[in-house]
C-alpha cells in the first residue's frame, strides 16, 4: 500500500474517531442531563415531607420509605453520571487502535 494511501487510511480513521468522540459526548450530556432532572425531581420529593421534622419520620415507615426511595433514586442517578455506552467507547478504542 503506497503512503498516500495509508495517508488517507489514517486521516479517515482520524475524522471518524473524532466523530464518534463527539457522538459519545453529546450522548453522555443528554444523559447526565436526564440524571440529573432525576435526581432534582426526587430531592423535591423529599423536601415534601422531610419538612415534617425526624419526629415524624421516626414514627411514620410510609414516609420513612417515601425518603429512603428517593435516597435511593439520587443514589442510582448520581452513580451513573459521566459514563458513556460501553459499546460507543469499545468502538472509539478500535479506531484509535488503527493509527
Amino acid at each position: 500500500m503506497s503512503n498516500s494511501a495509508q495517508n488517507t487510511i489514517a486521516n479517515l480513521l482520524k475524522a471518524k474517531r473524532e466523530e464518534i468522540i463527539s457522538i459519545a459526548a453529546k450522548h453522555k450530556a443528554l444523559n447526565d442531563r436526564e440524571r440529573l432532572q432525576d435526581i432534582l425531581e426526587a430531592i423535591s420529593q423529599i423536601e415534601k415531607y422531610a419538612v415534617r421534622g425526624q419526629e415524624e419520620f421516626q414514627q411514620n415507615e410510609l414516609v420513612q420509605v417515601w425518603i429512603i426511595h428517593h435516597l435511593q433514586i439520587i443514589g442510582e442517578a448520581s452513580s451513573n453520571l459521566s459514563r458513556c455506552d460501553v459499546h460507543i467507547l469499545r468502538l472509539v478504542q478500535l479506531i484509535s487502535s488503527f493509527n
